[in-house]
């Protein structure tokens, strides 16, 4: 083909035919960049949505690991509440050995001494102790002071008895004392 045009339009064309393919290029680049910023996006919501996806997750996760140390720290409240309870009745059940020692040297008159104390716990339901007292008095007089006294004790000293054979002899007397506490 032969080209007869003059150079000022050939000039003109090529200019136009350049301005084309600028064009094209143009528009090629920036349909390139809206396809990309496409994608982009498409990217950045898809990993927003898995992060918050993750969030939740970590937060269901948290609250879970903290119901469940709740509950823990509740089972523990709850033991040792349950042990508590359980050294507060034993405590109140007990009668203290100080407390019936300290009553039965307020029921000995001077004069009389003992040699043996037993404190031993009762099966039997109406009494938590059986003691057994023995010991030695210079006289019978003494001995019924003791008798005396304990009989004005009855509400803490039950069931006392003393064997007969304290009684035969009017002077230093060795004698033996059950009761029930």
């Amino acid at each position: 083909m032969i080209n007869l045009l003059p150079p000022e339009y050939k000039k003109e064309l090529s200019k136009e035919e350049q301005f084309k393919i600028v064009l094209n290029l143009g528009i090629f680049v920036l349909l390139f960049l809206f396809c990309f910023s496409l994608i982009l996006l498409s990217i950045e919501i898809y990993v927003s949505g898995q992060l918050e996806i993750k969030k939740q997750f970590i937060e269901q996760s948290q609250k879970e690991m903290k119901f469940s140390e709740i509950e823990d720290l509740e089972q523990k409240i709850k033991f040792v509440n349950e042990n508590v309870s359980k050294l507060a009745l034993f405590y109140e059940n007990q009668t203290s050995i100080i407390k019936i020692s300290e009553e039965i040297s307020n029921i000995l008159p001077d004069g009389i001494y003992l040699n043996n104390i037993s404190i031993n716990t009762s099966k039997e339901k109406d009494y938590r102790f059986l003691v057994s007292l023995s010991g030695f008095s210079p006289s019978r007089e003494l001995l019924l002071e003791l008798e005396s006294n304990i009989k004005k004790k009855q509400e803490f000293f039950k069931d006392s008895s003393f064997p007969q054979s304290t009684w035969t002899k009017p002077v230093d007397i060795d004698f033996s004392l059950n009761f029930k506490i």
